[in-house]
């Protein structure tokens, strides 16, 4: 469990910003971000990556077993979404 859980969390936080970046575009050509939403959701991701990790001792097998699989989730899903929405709204905002 914990091998499982070292790999969906490696990849998921190596994945997460690129799925927001193909899907939401958040930044110019100056790289400044120009997204509220990618804004908003990085900072929720990093919250709720803090307080798992903070609150670790207290999360029962249950929901550690309900966390890697939204994990899980989250990575197939994104991946899925990259692959059919990406190209049609991949471009640099003015």
């Amino acid at each position: 469990m914990i091998v499982l859980g070292q790999i969906l969390s490696v990849t998921f936080f190596s994945l997460y910003f690129l799925y927001f970046y193909f899907l939401l575009q958040p930044f110019n050509d100056g790289m400044k971000s120009k997204s509220k939403l990618y804004n908003i959701m990085a900072g929720v991701v990093g919250y709720g990556g803090f307080q798992i990790f903070r609150l670790a001792k207290h999360i029962s097998v249950v929901g550690v077993i309900g966390i890697l699989i939204g994990l899980f989730l989250f990575i197939l899903i994104g991946f899925l979404a990259v692959l059919r929405f990406a190209p049609k709204t991949f471009r640099l905002r003015p």
